[in-house]
This record gives C-alpha cells, sequence and structure tokens, in this order.
C-alpha cells in the first residue's frame, strides 16, 4: 500500500493477488497487535485488582483501629455522635474509593451496620450512666434538703436562718450538687 499514480492511498501494484496477501498480512498483524493489546489490558487489570484488595484490606483494617479508638474516646453521648460522624464520612471516602469492587461495597455497608450498632450501643450506655449519675445526685440532694428544711423548723429569727445558710456545709453541698 501506498500512494498510487493518480494521488490517492492504496494498492501501488495493480495485481489483485500481491494486493490481497499484502492486505492479509497486514490483517494478521492487525490482529495480533489487538490480541497483545487485550493481552495487555487483562494482565494489567489482574495486577490492579491485586494492588486494589491489599490497598481495600489495609483501609479496612484501619477503619477497624479507628473504631476500637474512637470507642475508648467516646466518653459523652455528645462526642459518641461527633466521633461515629467522622467514621462514617471514612467509610463514604472508602465507598466512594472502591465504587468499582462489587464485594467491597457489600463489607462496606456491613461494617456500616456494625460501626453504627456499635456507636449507638455505647451511646445508649453512656447515657444510662449519666441518668444513673443525675438519680442518684438528685436523690443526695433531696436528703440534704429535707435536713435542712428540718432544721429551719428550729429557728425563730431571719438571722439565725440566714447564718445557718451562710455557714452550714449541707447547704453548700445541694449548691455543688445542682
Amino acid at each position: 500500500l501506498g500512494i498510487t499514480a493518480d494521488g490517492k492511498w492504496g494498492p501501488v501494484t495493480e495485481d489483485a493477488t500481491q494486493t490481497a496477501s499484502i492486505i492479509e498480512n497486514l490483517s494478521t498483524v492487525y490482529a495480533r497487535l489487538n490480541q497483545s493489546k487485550a493481552l495487555f489490558a487483562k494482565q494489567r487489570k489482574a495486577l490492579q485488582s491485586g494492588e486494589v484488595a491489599l490497598e481495600f484490606t489495609a483501609q479496612f483494617k484501619l477503619i477497624n483501629q479507628t473504631v476500637a479508638n474512637f470507642l475508648d474516646q467516646a466518653a459523652t453521648p455528645a462526642k459518641c455522635e461527633e466521633l461515629l460522624t467522622k467514621t462514617m464520612v471514612q467509610i463514604e471516602e472508602l465507598e466512594s474509593r472502591f465504587s468499582d469492587f462489587d464485594e467491597y461495597l457489600e463489607k462496606l455497608s456491613a461494617k456500616r451496620e456494625e460501626i453504627y450498632s456499635t456507636f449507638n450501643t455505647k451511646k445508649i450506655q453512656l447515657e444510662e450512666g449519666l441518668n444513673k449519675k443525675t438519680t442518684q445526685l438528685l436523690g443526695s440532694a433531696n436528703r440534704i434538703l429535707t435536713g435542712v428544711a428540718n432544721r429551719l423548723g428550729a429557728f425563730k429569727t431571719i438571722d439565725e436562718i440566714n447564718g445557718y445558710f451562710a455557714a452550714d456545709r449541707m447547704v453548700l453541698k445541694v449548691r455543688e450538687i445542682i
């Protein structure tokens, strides 16, 4: 093939057998080239798949460690919510990074549910602890106030009452509890 006498691209020779042979040889070359490209693409995808699997495994382990660390840091229900949100953002980032791999998305979805459940349990435990402590403090304050009310019944003047409120440690204790 080349530029013919009339200036166009085409067979330089007039012999149909030679032209057919040249075209057949070119077709064979292009077929081999396409096979090589396909083989290269397949091998490249296999290598990338292995790298992606390693990266996902590392990121998944990191998420597990982050959750364990955040659960230790979560000392209040508000902090628990804040750390849950940070963890969910990390899960979202991983989902976008590995969006082409369905098996990883399934693992991340299951991990999301597990993390949500874990943080929710921790939050409930913290709230129950706060409620218990609040109830205990309320009971203590009520007992002290009952004692204060009983003592106030013994006083006859405003000055005695004011002196009692200024000096008594139990009145101060109620203020601290509040």
